[in-house]
């Protein structure tokens, strides 16, 4: 199931960056990570397919976390939850 997650969303970069590209090739993309499993977090191919063929630079953003800094276990929460992401992409 992951694996299939994994695909189906490089594809839909790969769509984008193709959309992108035909309006303006020099256009960087980004991508805002969720806090969900089931995307099947791919680090390693997301960033090749938003970068395109030029391999431009990509902005990447850790999802969820917070907003606001009102509450203490929101401040801790995301860095921590950056860090696992972090880790497991460098076990691929």
């Amino acid at each position: 199931m992951l694996a299939h997650n994994r695909r189906y969303v490089t594809r839909v970069m790969r769509a984008i960056r193709q959309g992108v590209d035909r309006v303006n090739p020099h256009l960087v993309l980004g991508y805002m990570s969720t806090d969900t499993s089931y995307t099947g977090r791919e680090w390693e191919e997301w960033p090749q397919a938003l970068a395109g063929p030029d391999r431009l630079a990509v902005k990447w953003r850790p999802g969820g976390g917070f907003y606001t800094d009102d509450s203490q276990p929101c401040c801790s929460a995301k860095p921590t939850r950056s860090a696992v992401n972090s880790a497991a992409s460098r076990r691929r």
